[in-house]
């Protein structure tokens, strides 16, 4: 069994934190025997941690690698897609060398321009920031920045991320959507 604790000791829980309900972050185990990005095929993968913690990594489109996790309602404390922004920009913040962006509502932004919706989205909205801690070549600003997006389906909660070619912005992204999970059965 593997444990991810990717900065899990600057991650306790402030007064704020605590006081707004926001998840802590811990250690999180994990157990897994390989990397979406290993996959030689295009369909899903599920990876599963301890518990009810599954996490889905799959290929988008048969080629945009992505990590998907479903939250259902009672299994945290945070009520709206908007408080799980919140806590995503709180743990952006908290993270050195990581820079919020931006919050974009994805569902006004489809609604306004007449677009299609899926059914059962209630809300739909990405926070955007950037891990990037070099510029190694033109190319790297392709996958620049990262965004998770946040989907209220109504009796849970799609949280989604395109996996980054930077194995610790992986696992921190990871471990903050997993960390979503704070209501003990």
């Amino acid at each position: 069994m593997k444990t991810l604790a990717f900065f899990a000791d600057r991650h306790s829980g402030t007064e704020h934190e605590q006081q707004a309900g926001y998840p802590t972050q811990t250690a999180i185990p994990l157990r897994h025997t390989a990397h979406p990005a290993d996959a030689r095929s295009a369909s899903s993968h599920l990876f599963t941690s301890t518990g009810h913690t599954d996490v889905k990594h799959m290929h988008f489109q048969e080629k945009y690698p992505i990590t998907v996790a479903e939250i259902a309602k009672a299994e945290t404390t945070l009520g709206s897609a908007a408080e799980i922004a919140a806590y995503f920009k709180d743990c952006i913040a908290r993270t050195e060398r990581v820079t919020y962006i931006a919050e974009f509502d994805h569902l006004a932004h489809t609604r306004a321009i007449g677009g299609e919706v899926a059914p059962g989205i209630q809300a739909a909205i990405n926070v955007v920031f950037c891990f990037g801690h070099a510029l190694p070549n033109p190319q790297v600003m392709a996958v620049r920045p990262r965004s998770i997006g946040i989907a209220d389906m109504g009796e849970h909660f799609a949280i989604s991320f395109m996996d980054a070619p930077m194995k610790p912005a992986n696992d921190a992204m990871q471990a903050w959507t997993l960390a979503l999970r704070n209501v003990s059965a």
